[in-house]
């Protein structure tokens, strides 16, 4: 989940990319993707005029390399930014205080250059934390879902209700 605010665009097919990586960059950077999946910016814009964090599922589960360390970045190169009124914006919620022990933000320059948050020559942001909250299992299958449905009456029409009733076999994941 990634807690996304202020999101606007006059495009909101405009796509974000959402970006995980392992830490073989230099100095313990991203390095290699690992995977991605991409949102739209009216998806992203919908689930904060709801109050809702934006849920990221990866078309493909994306394997933890053996470090067990990964970065899960916003890769927002496609919006239009401009000085004029009506750009596209986007922020994800952080915090740069009571963080004890933040992970490291990174931005990724234009150059292609990763630089940590807390360094003096970026934003210097010793205790910084963006809400993106990966959710980790210990498989690489996907659940599954099973209904078997059995009619009492094989005709079902348009604008006929259907009632399901919840009993059987439930597990959660």
């Amino acid at each position: 989940f990634i807690w996304f605010t202020d999101c606007y665009s006059a495009n909101p097919n405009q796509t974000v990319a959402v970006n995980v990586y392992d830490n073989s960059g230099t100095a313990g950077a991203p390095g290699a993707l690992l995977g991605s999946q991409t949102l739209t910016m009216s998806a992203i814009m919908y689930n904060i005029s709801k109050g809702f964090l934006t849920r990221v599922v990866f078309s493909s589960p994306i394997a933890i390399p053996a470090s067990k360390k990964v970065y899960v970045t916003c890769d927002y190169s496609n919006l239009v930014w401009t000085s004029a009124p009506g750009t596209d914006s986007l922020s994800i919620v952080a915090s740069d205080t009571l963080q004890e022990n933040p992970g490291i933000v990174w931005e990724k320059t234009s150059a292609d250059i990763w630089h940590p948050l807390d360094d003096g020559t970026s934003w210097n942001l010793k205790k910084a934390g963006l809400f993106i909250f990966p959710f980790i299992t210990n498989t690489i299958t996907a659940p599954s879902a099973v209904l078997t449905v059995t009619p009492s009456n094989a005709t079902i029409c348009t604008g006929q209700d259907i009632t399901f009733d919840p009993t059987g076999s439930v597990s959660s994941y």
